[in-house]
């Protein structure tokens, strides 16, 4: 996996992390969600 933005290596995890775990624990909107899930194409 390339380092783009050079964060430590002990963020880095080398799997697909579901979109649903960036507003889980947030209040957030629907609109919201479905704005993130559509911009975002992959985390």
């Amino acid at each position: 996996m390339e380092n783009l933005l050079s964060y430590p290596q002990s963020t880095i995890v080398d799997k697909v992390v579901p979109k649903t775990m960036f507003y889980k624990f947030m209040e957030v909107n629907q609109r919201m969600k479905v704005r993130f899930v559509n911009d975002v194409a992959a985390v």
